[in-house]
């Protein structure tokens, strides 16, 4: 048995009229999407702050030159300290040493280590909530690997490029970033909506319509407007019979 599947076609013009006409509509969800993604940051989002410090990897095999080989072994190295940077022996001694309350993985979690290409500088980013907190966090992380890693490492020093200062400002998403991202989520949604009401409304607008939905032949159309409905209206209010209660 053969099922006929009908093509869904699209009038592009007559789409954008109809989201023209509810413009007002998306307006108002984008309105609503925006003030809840205000009042969700300003609730549900604490400020996290990033404090950041730099390192200098030092390992040389001729202590009057640096070779193009001892660069390439660095690069290896500077992958390994990232690891070896947020072990636990590193971040134990960092919790000890600044007497916090967590584990040494919540510690990890909080750290970030990159590096610069092509040379031997590494970055130590810490996110955390306070940020005097953060500050000393990265310069504990920087100055605990600089003791412990070249000897396991076997490079001659981690030398500090600068330390971490305290964030003056926020490092995750403002307030107008997430109004923004809501209200773009709110717009997409209810365009979204809107047409697939529109494609699966299966209203005969048009003679086109009647002829290919119908496959009859449209013979004549009858203009309407709101002043023929109201005079329409108003001519079957005066033919309307009207009741005549009788008193026994």
């Amino acid at each position: 048995m053969e099922h006929k599947t009908e093509d869904i076609t699209v009038d592009l013009m007559q789409l954008v009229r109809y989201l023209t006409k509810k413009l007002w509509i998306m307006a108002i969800v984008v309105a609503i999407t925006a003030v809840c993604g205000f009042v969700s940051h300003k609730l549900f989002t604490k400020p996290q702050y990033t404090a950041s410090t730099r390192a200098y990897l030092l390992y040389r095999v001729n202590e009057n030159y640096v070779s193009y080989s001892d660069l390439q072994t660095a690069m290896q190295l500077l992958c390994d300290y990232q690891v070896l940077a947020t072990g636990q022996n590193v971040t134990q001694k960092v919790i000890e040493q600044l007497d916090l309350d967590m584990t040494p993985a919540q510690m990890a979690s909080k750290i970030n280590i990159t590096i610069s290409e092509n040379t031997r500088v590494v970055d130590i980013h810490v996110t955390d909530g306070d940020p005097e907190r953060a500050t000393a966090i990265a310069n504990a992380i920087r100055e605990i690997s600089a003791q412990q890693v070249p000897g396991i490492m076997g490079v001659d020093a981690v030398n500090t490029v600068y330390p971490a200062e305290v964030p003056t400002a926020p490092s995750g998403r403002t307030a107008f970033q997430t109004v923004i991202l809501f209200a773009a989520v709110g717009l997409l949604l209810s365009v979204a909506a809107f047409v697939v009401i529109f494609v699966v409304d299966d209203t005969l607008r048009t003679e086109e319509d009647v002829e290919k939905r119908l496959g009859l032949n449209v013979l004549g159309a009858i203009p309407f407007s709101q002043e023929l409905g109201a005079a329409f209206d108003r001519t079957a209010l005066k033919s309307r019979p009207i009741p005549i209660r009788l008193k026994r």
